[in-house]
C-alpha cells in the first residue's frame, strides 16, 4: 500500500491492469429462445448495474487484489436504490475479515473464514478495521452465499490472498535508494565543493603553509567565489552523471515490476515509441491471454454469484407484472 500510494509508476501499472481487466464493466448477453425475454433481462441488468456502480466496484476489487492480495464484497438489500432490484454490493477491506480473538480457535476456522468438513466456506467474520477506534474485535458472521472473496490461490490449502507485488517490493526499494543517491549526487555537483591544493611554493609560502597545516573545512556561499590564500587553488570534485546507466537501471526495475503484474513493456510504460506495429501486437497477444484468464476468474468468482442473486429477485417481479407480458 505504501509503494502503490507513493510510486507513480507503480500506481499507473496497477490502475492499467485493473482497467484492462474490468473495462467499462460486464455486459450481459442472454441467449434463450425468447428474444423479448433476452432483451428484457439484458436491459434490466444494465440499468441495475449502472445504478449500483458495478463496474467501478469491480475495478476497486481488482485494485485491492493487486495491492492487498484479496478483496471482499457482501451482497445486501439496499432500499435506497431507484431500481426495482434492491440488491447492492458493499466492498469490504481485507483487514476487516479476521478471526475473533476473543474465542478459542476452531479447527474449521482460518483467519476469519469458517469452513465445513469438506473445505467449503460457510461464513465470513467481519469486524471493524484494526486501525479504527473500536478495539473490541466484535464483528458479525456473514453467510458465505452472500460474500464474494476474490483472490488468487497459488498453493494448496491457501485460504487468504497474497499481494501480487510482494516479489517486487525489494527491487522497488532498491530503485528508490538508487534514485535518491543520484539526486543527492547531482545536488552536490551543483554546489561549489572540492579540495584545496597548493601550487608551487617559495620560502615565504612554505612558512605560511606550516602555519595552516591543520586542515579546516569551510563553506563557500552558493553562487559566489571567494579569494583563497596565496599559493592555494580550488579543485572541484568530478561529478560524472551516468545518464545511460541510470536510465537502463530504472527501466530494468520497472520491467521486473511490470512482469510480476503480467504487463508487457509497452503497456506498463505507456510508450510504444521503440516498437514497430508487429512487435507491439505480438507483445499484446500474451497480455490479451492474461486478460482473458483474469476476466474468466472475475466471472466465476464474482459475476456468477451476483447474477444468481439478481435473477432470484428479478424473476418473481416479472411473474407478478402480468400487464407486461414477455
Amino acid at each position: 500500500r505504501y509503494e502503490s500510494g507513493n510510486n507513480p509508476w507503480l500506481k499507473g501499472m496497477i490502475s492499467t491492469k485493473a482497467n484492462g481487466i474490468i473495462g467499462t464493466g460486464p455486459r450481459l448477453q442472454v441467449t434463450t429462445t425468447t428474444a423479448r425475454l433476452n432483451d428484457k433481462i439484458e436491459a434490466d441488468f444494465a440499468a441495475w448495474s449502472r445504478a449500483i456502480g458495478l463496474a467501478a466496484k469491480l475495478r476497486t476489487m481488482r485494485l485491492a487484489q493487486t495491492r492487498d492480495g484479496e478483496a471482499f464484497a457482501v451482497l445486501f438489500s439496499n432500499p435506497a436504490l431507484a431500481t426495482t432490484i434492491k440488491i447492492d454490493l458493499q466492498i469490504i477491506e481485507a483487514d476487516c475479515c479476521r478471526g475473533d480473538y476473543r474465542k478459542t480457535a476452531n479447527d474449521f476456522e482460518v483467519d476469519g473464514i469458517r469452513y465445513d468438513q469438506y473445505g467449503n466456506p460457510v461464513a465470513y467474520y467481519f469486524a471493524s478495521h484494526p486501525g479504527g477506534g473500536d478495539v473490541s474485535g466484535k464483528g458479525t458472521w456473514i453467510p458465505a452465499e452472500n460474500v464474494i472473496h476474490l483472490f488468487e490461490q497459488e498453493r494448496p490449502g491457501q485460504h487468504r490472498g497474497i499481494p501480487e507485488l510482494t516479489q517486487a517490493l525489494p527491487i522497488i526499494a532498491l530503485h528508490r535508494r538508487y534514485m535518491l543517491a543520484m539526486v543527492n549526487k547531482m545536488e552536490n555537483s551543483a554546489n561549489i565543493s572540492g579540495v584545496i591544493q597548493t601550487g608551487e611554493l617559495d620560502g615565504d609560502d612554505i612558512d605560511q603553509l606550516e602555519d595552516d597545516s591543520t586542515f579546516k573545512p569551510f563553506n563557500l556561499p552558493r553562487g559566489a567565489f571567494v579569494p583563497l590564500p596565496r599559493g592555494y587553488r580550488l579543485q572541484s570534485h568530478m561529478m560524472v552523471n551516468p545518464t545511460e546507466s541510470q536510465t537502463d537501471f530504472a527501466q530494468q526495475v520497472k520491467l521486473e515490476v511490470a512482469w510480476s503484474l503480467g504487463l508487457p513493456r509497452n503497456v506498463a510504460f505507456g510508450d510504444s515509441s521503440e516498437y514497430n506495429y508487429s512487435s507491439g501486437r505480438m507483445d499484446y497477444q500474451a497480455y490479451d491471454k492474461n486478460l482473458s484468464i483474469e476476466r474468466h476468474n472475475i466471472e466465476t468468482v464474482c459475476l456468477a454469484m451476483i447474477m444468481r442473486h439478481w435473477l432470484r429477485e428479478w424473476w418473481p417481479q416479472v411473474q407478478f407484472r402480468r400487464q407486461d407480458p414477455l
